[in-house]
């Protein structure tokens, strides 16, 4: 049994999930990203408890796109881990700044 038009129509909405994931990472739309990956995991849970993949071709589109998809996690997974230490190091030279007016405020007394 060869996978259906609407298995097929599914997994192609799930890579294409996963191309406008990427594309949110890059423009650092965080909140529609999140949105939409658990939209795409919820696809990804319904495909593979219903869908049969015995075409060999099948396996092998299924499997590539898997790894496309693992590849592109990761970098939006990188992606947000630099955002994050961003921040960090924004909020750390903040408090080190309110710090030193305090001092300096401190000084002018």
């Amino acid at each position: 049994m060869a996978l259906s038009a609407t298995g097929q129509a599914t997994w192609q909405s799930i890579m294409d999930m996963t191309e406008r994931m990427r594309m949110f990472s890059d423009q650092q739309e965080w909140e529609k990203l999140v949105s939409l990956a658990a939209e795409r995991q919820t696809r990804l849970e319904k495909f593979f408890n219903s869908s049969v993949i015995t075409a060999g071709d099948e396996v092998s589109k299924i499997a590539e796109g898997i790894k496309r998809i693992l590849a592109q996690d990761r970098l939006m997974m990188a992606a947000g881990i630099k955002l994050k230490a961003e921040i960090g190091d924004a909020l750390h030279s903040m408090t080190n700044n309110r710090k030193a007016i305090q001092q300096y405020e401190g000084c002018k007394r």
